[in-house]
């Protein structure tokens, strides 16, 4: 996916209304196709993903900054005592941010190796 498409939002038929900021916070459709780059059809493998997303509720926020703390020890220790002021900005501009939530309905792997067309799909 490239950065244009991750910053973009998408109406519910799947349309790009717009870029994402930092005022909207609706729940909206989503589609995600993740694969490396083939030049041989027969080799191409990735996943497919259907999907709701929106970004985290404020009641979920805090669990969802400790995951990310949590995930990035470095981070987690400049958040708990920044000691400069470019750790301080980082810290609020941290605090600024929103986390986005993704609820798959289906995933679908393809895998071009196991013949072509081959999919397995799971269905949340």
């Amino acid at each position: 996916m490239s950065t244009s498409m991750a910053r973009r939002r998408l109406c519910q038929d799947g349309r790009h209304v717009g870029p994402a900021d930092a005022s909207w916070h609706g729940v909206c459709k989503s589609f995600v196709s993740i694969s490396g780059e083939f030049a041989d059809w027969g080799a191409i493998k990735g996943l497919q993903i259907d999907a709701v997303a929106g970004v985290v509720s404020e009641s979920d926020r805090i669990g969802v900054l400790e995951m990310y703390l949590a995930k990035f020890p470095s981070l987690q220790k400049l958040y708990q005592a920044p000691e400069n002021e470019q750790g301080r900005q980082i810290v609020a501009r941290l605090l600024e941010s929103h986390f986005y939530r993704i609820s798959p309905k289906w995933i679908r792997l393809i895998d071009n190796r196991k013949g072509f067309g081959h999919k397995e799909e799971a269905v949340f």
